[in-house]
């Protein structure tokens, strides 16, 4: 079966960090919003997941139209402030150099300038941390 990550579709990350991870208090799950919220009802530490930006570049040596492909995934981790590091590091082991299919590259971080994300705000009582990590594939069509 081929994954439909390139269609937005984060299921399959979202499978993966609620399989991988020990230190979440409410499984992942698709998100809700793209920014943190005044309240939140959850149970933390969790992780929402949504997809973010692909870029495409045309190979031009065929006639068949290739385009390798890169596909971002945001994970947005909400925990306590003094819970943050080991959380953050069991997300970083269940996703990075993980390939999501045999026809995608493993993930890794798309925040170059930041290896295990960064903080996007505190709000509700929690440190909102993002982390963003892409794959890429060689898109065909005939």
């Amino acid at each position: 079966m081929t994954s439909l990550l390139a269609y937005g579709d984060v299921s399959e990350v979202i499978a993966r960090v609620n399989e991988k991870t020990t230190t979440l208090m409410t499984e992942a799950q698709h998100a809700w919003s793209t920014e943190p919220i005044d309240q939140f009802d959850l149970e933390a530490p969790t992780v929402l997941v949504y997809p973010g930006q692909q870029f495409s570049s045309q190979t031009q040596d065929s006639p068949t139209c290739r385009q390798q492909t890169s596909i971002s995934v945001v994970l947005l981790i909400v925990v306590p402030i003094d819970n943050i590091a080991p959380v953050v590091q069991d997300v970083h082991n269940a996703v990075v150099g993980w390939q999501v299919a045999p026809e995608y590259d493993k993930f890794t971080y798309i925040m170059r300038n930041y290896p295990y994300g960064s903080p996007l705000e505190i709000k509700a009582g929690y440190m909102w941390w993002q982390m963003a990590i892409e794959s890429s594939y060689l898109h065909r069509v005939v």
